[in-house]
């Protein structure tokens, strides 16, 4: 929306923070600095007072607070923020449905994508397709980290030092620091701990949190002569996530679906109905870990104002190793069952990205304000070289300790090199009326290399590459109807390219590889300020037409997926946001979505062909489902969504001393984990709250989130149980995974 969905605080360090019905947060969603009034697109902005003061400390808060957003990750890896229900249907996908940046630098992995550890000055999610300005992979969106800038001839900075239960410890800083008249540097870093809410009944751990993650960097300024301005930026982070909590459901416990025989026992292939919630989980977490790796970044930025338009320059880099291995089977007496051979039914499914580079450059001519023509043209150029594998394994019967042994790989290693064209040129018609056109023309090249499953294919180098070559425009209108009251129209089209399926290539070769997937998106909305600058509302309308959907579906001989392009979906939907203050200490906010994300008919979701016995040599003998899910509701998206949050500040409460308190209460419907429309994860229901008190630079908040201590299903998936048949039988398990518990503590800050 045009701001954040509550009152953005004034930002400025050693500021005694208070609300203000006057106070704007600057946005940068089209590559220049503006009010979030006058940009017409969908924009949710959250300043670093306000990110801290919800009590947000992951992507997953900032979704609760933001309409028509969600996020689902296994704790750190394969991070999928949603929007608007354009959900990541192949769940392990290299390529996101949003683009995730920093600074507008592009982050080519989509694990580990969270900012507990850095500086924030804010974070912007500019909804629908932005692929005309940004480029990759913002399909349905864009999320920007901005972080704190460097000031010249200032010292500042701000520290703060955070405690909790389940062992959280979080110190973080940074210092801004003159280097001479023409140059500022600003230093920041971070080191947090914390256990985990979910208990490992196996261990007596908590887990689902992590130990010692950090980040640490610089941001350089060099401003050598007047208009020319010059920004270097690193910084490097490092991950290692506790155990992934998760409970899997028997297939036993199994009621709907087709009916089958394995090894002479009958099942049936599906669970329906409601996910139980889970209070503890029952994990091997000595072989199998979470999520481990480290992040390099860096940037440099060379700007010129030319008078009547500003060239400026970005190269950048980013290199990430990850890797993670997930005890799938929650079952204590599984490495005691054999299934195969030696092997036993206790498994493991692993993620390994060892290698992810990124390098890229975007070279910009951009107008500057003051005439009714606006322009912009440029240059993007990325080569990126990713090794990702998926592989599912097994320890032998009896051997807890031992190392599990992978009966089943798919990946490699994809190198892309792209090039796009892009610009934009807009037009004030009247003081009151613009409009604006936007193209981007990309051409990317894939080559791959890498192995099929290996039990099957006997480890076989694979090779092969792709080209795709593609458009994507946005056209928008604004219209001031009165001061400080604007309606606007977009019409936008996001693209997303394909890829390769390594463990399709012997068996079913004409899916080793899937195609470009694209929305055109429609939204008209009304942004406004009224009753002097006391209501603040933001809303808007949209409609997306959805097609090439990548998603996954069973490949012979292999308990793992492949990608392939299975239909098309619409969605339609409603979303909006407004902030009133009462007096200009005390507001209350409210925000929410309504959204109807259908899949198309004909729509064929993959991960219930096998189950409904659509799989070749299927040993299912009663078919009772399809996989056909046309005009049902795409898995893994929420109907219903809001927040209501109240923040009051309390000015010279005592000897100077300001308060603040603040509540908020968040909810999102239920999600399916299919496209059957059977498998409800159940809502979730949950309220934050914080009090503080400030004193001249100095902060102590408490705050507590989940107040209520309620137990949710924060994600759920489906798949083959590879101990009874995996897709030649159909039967199929769930993997639910508990969200996150009561936590509480207190935080110092200190702004100098």
């Amino acid at each position: 929306m045009g701001t954040a969905a509550c009152p953005a605080y004034a930002q400025d360090a050693g500021d005694e923070t208070r609300a203000s019905a006057g106070s704007d947060i600057v946005v940068t969603a089209r590559k220049r600095e503006e009010n979030p009034i006058n940009v017409p697109i969908a924009i949710s902005a959250f300043s670093s007072e306000e990110i801290t003061r919800s009590g947000a400390t992951g992507l997953r808060d900032i979704a609760a607070m933001t309409p028509g957003l969600t996020f689902q990750d296994v704790n750190g890896a394969y991070a999928a923020p949603t929007i608007r229900g354009v959900s990541q249907i192949d769940q392990t996908s290299l390529q996101g449905n949003v683009g995730v940046f920093i600074d507008g630098v592009y982050l080519n992995n989509r694990t580990g994508l969270e900012f507990g550890m850095l500086e924030l000055n804010r974070l912007e999610v500019a909804k629908g397709p932005q692929a005309a300005l940004y480029g990759r992979n913002t399909f349905a969106g864009a999320i920007n980290y901005i972080t704190v800038q460097p000031q010249l001839g200032e010292v500042s900075g701000k520290v703060s030092a955070e405690i909790g239960n389940r062992g959280r410890q979080i110190y973080k800083g940074g210092v801004n620091v003159p280097i001479g008249d023409h140059a500022a540097a600003r230093i920041f870093g971070g080191w947090g701990k914390f256990d985990g809410t979910i208990k490992n009944d196996r261990t007596g751990n908590y887990i689902g949190g992590y130990d010692g993650n950090y980040a640490y960097g610089i941001n350089l300024l060099i401003e050598p002569v007047d208009r020319l301005q010059i920004n270097l930026f690193g910084m490097y982070s490092r991950v290692s996530n506790r155990a992934v909590p998760l409970r899997q459901r028997p297939t036993t416990e199994n009621n709907c679906g087709s009916e089958t025989v394995w090894n002479g026992t009958t099942f049936n292939t599906l669970y329906c109905g409601p996910l139980e919630t889970v209070a503890s989980v029952n994990v091997d977490e000595n072989v199998g870990y979470g999520l481990r790796g480290s992040n390099k970044m860096a940037y440099g930025t060379i700007a010129y104002d030319l008078d009547f338009a500003t060239l400026s320059a970005t190269a950048s880099y980013s290199k990430a190793a990850y890797s993670q291995l997930v005890d799938t089977t929650s079952d204590p007496d599984a490495i005691n069952q054999p299934t195969v051979g030696t092997r036993s039914r206790q498994t493991f499914v692993s993620a390994l990205s060892p290698d992810s580079t990124d390098k890229a450059v975007d070279i910009r001519l951009q107008s500057n304000d003051g005439s009714p023509f606006s322009y912009s043209l440029g240059f993007y150029g990325y080569n990126s070289d990713i090794t990702n594998v998926t592989a599912v394994s097994a320890q032998p019967v009896g051997e807890p300790d031992s190392e599990p042994i992978a009966f089943s790989t798919n990946g490699g290693r994809i190198v892309s090199r792209g090039r796009a064209i892009y610009g934009s040129l807009g037009y004030e018609i009247t003081p009151a009326f613009n409009v604006t056109a936007e193209l981007r023309w990309t051409h990317e090249k894939q080559k791959f290399n890498g192995v099929g499953a290996s039990e099957f294919y006997n480890g076989t180098r694979i090779v092969g590459d792709q080209s795709f070559s593609y458009w994507t425009p946005r056209f928008t209108a604004n219209y001031e109807l009165q001061p400080d009251l604007v309606a606007y129209a977009s019409i936008a089209k996001g693209a997303k390219t394909g890829g390769f399926n390594s463990n399709a290539f012997q068996v079913q070769p004409e899916l080793f590889t899937y195609g470009l997937e694209t929305n055109w998106t429609y939204e008209v909305g009304l942004k406004g300020r009224v009753l002097d600058n006391k209501l603040r509302f933001n809303a808007d309308v949209y409609y997306i037409d959805w097609t090439g959907i990548q998603g996954q579906r069973g490949v012979t001989g292999t308990p793992l997926s492949v990608v392939s392009n299975l239909g098309d979906a619409r969605v339609k939907g409603i979303e909006g946001d407004l902030t009133y203050y009462i007096t200009p200490d005390f507001s209350i906010s409210a925000a929410g979505s309504i959204s109807d994300p259908k899949y198309r008919d004909g729509f064929i979701d993959g991960d219930l062909s096998a189950a409904c016995g659509n799989y070749p040599g299927s040993t299912v003998v009663v078919v009772g489902c399809t996989d056909e899910v046309g005009g049902n509701q795409i898995a893994r998206t929420s109907k219903y969504q809001y927040s209501l949050s109240a923040a009051y500040n309390i000015p010279d409460l005592f000897a100077g001393v300001d308060a603040y308190i603040r509540g908020d209460y968040n909810y999102m419907s239920g999600r399916y984990t299919s496209g059957n429309e059977q498998q409800d994860q159940g809502s979730i229901k949950l309220a934050n709250a914080r009090i503080g008190f400030i004193h001249e630079g100095i902060e102590l908040s408490f705050w507590m989130k989940n107040i209520f201590d309620y137990k949710y299903a924060d994600r759920a998936t489906m798949a083959p149980s590879t101990s009874d048949g995996g897709r030649t039988s159909g039967v199929t398990y769930l993997r639910n995974y508990p969200g996150e518990r009561r936590t509480f503590g207190m935080r110092l800050d200190y702004a100098f």
